[in-house]
């Protein structure tokens, strides 16, 4: 079961928001996102809302804050199919 929740200072907040507010104080822009990932700014603003999910998007964010993507996700990266 993927954990879509994580606790910051005792509350319960979900992940894309969390997510966006590391962004935020790090001053991460979702076009610098979409341009390295290769995908249009609609597809990173589904992955910050958590409507959509892109393994592509996901890794640029995790590299781009300097964490381990499955530390950020709280999952492992899907496989690319083949």
């Amino acid at each position: 079961m993927i954990e879509n929740s994580i606790f910051l200072n005792k509350k319960n907040i979900d992940r894309a928001s969390y997510v966006r507010a590391l962004l935020n104080l790090h001053k991460i822009k979702g076009v610098d996102i979409a341009k390295e990932a290769g995908v249009t700014f609609q597809m990173v603003s589904r992955v910050l809302r958590g409507t959509g999910t892109s393994t592509k998007v996901e890794r640029v964010i995790a590299r781009k804050l300097n964490v381990e993507y499955e530390e950020l996700w709280g999952r492992k990266p899907r496989r690319k199919a083949a």
